[in-house]
């Protein structure tokens, strides 16, 4: 179950990482709702270590918005989260997280890929993601690879 909605503040924003110090100050602390899991008791959230359900992503996916655990109290059963800050690119997250030991001890049944609709547009090749970028057909063959197909 999930408790009843809080207004939570949240002092720094991911732009806001990226502005000088000096810059910083011009924007305000955000201010978002959220309902946040009930903690313990019969109507706490599944927590049994073998989700099935795999949420991968940028920052929108942060614990702090809680959006796994909505998704878990909706679905009825645990569902793991990978995220990593947008600059990293939806490509490069993807592929961390396919490399990573809790996709090859446990794959999920179901895996929900969310990124901006913006970077589907402009593919896995954008040099602001640094060491992340790549070429399209090197991005296809390194998924296939990961994901055995």
């Amino acid at each position: 179950a999930l408790a009843p909605p809080v207004t939570m503040t949240h002092t720094i924003g991911d732009l806001q990482r990226l502005l000088p110090d000096n810059r910083r100050g011009q924007f305000p602390p955000e201010e978002y709702r959220i309902r946040l899991p009930v903690q313990a008791g019969a109507a706490a959230l599944l927590d049994d270590g073998a989700a099935d359900v795999a949420l991968v992503g940028p920052s929108f996916l942060e614990p702090r918005y809680s959006y796994h655990n909505v998704a878990s109290n909706q679905l009825g059963r645990a569902v793991q989260l990978s995220w990593r800050p947008n600059t990293t690119g939806p490509y490069g997250i993807l592929l961390e997280y396919l490399r990573s030991v809790e996709f090859r001890t446990q794959r999920p049944k179901v895996m929900v890929w969310h990124l901006l609709e913006i970077n589907m547009a402009s593919g896995p090749n954008v040099t602001d993601w640094n060491r992340f970028a790549m070429p399209a057909p090197q991005f296809r063959t390194e998924l296939r690879r990961l994901v055995g197909g």
